[in-house]
């Protein structure tokens, strides 16, 4: 069962990276106008702690605290 847990929060992880490999901001209605660099930035502000959140909840999880 912690192989699966760790595949699917590896998967997880690598969408998020994908969007923004893909530029996915640009399929956003709301920073369609915006330049490139600040919709970049628009767009990883709530990723990163997203992500934080995703490998702290696995880190409590799994009992190994950083």
């Amino acid at each position: 069962m912690d192989a699966l847990y760790h595949w699917l929060l590896a998967l997880l992880l690598a969408y998020e990276l994908d969007g923004v490999a893909r530029r996915e901001w640009r399929r956003l209605y709301v920073l369609r106008g915006t330049p490139e660099a600040t919709a970049r930035s628009c767009f990883m502000a709530p990723h990163r702690p997203l992500a934080a959140a995703i490998v702290g909840a696995a880190c409590l999880a799994l009992g190994r605290v950083a």
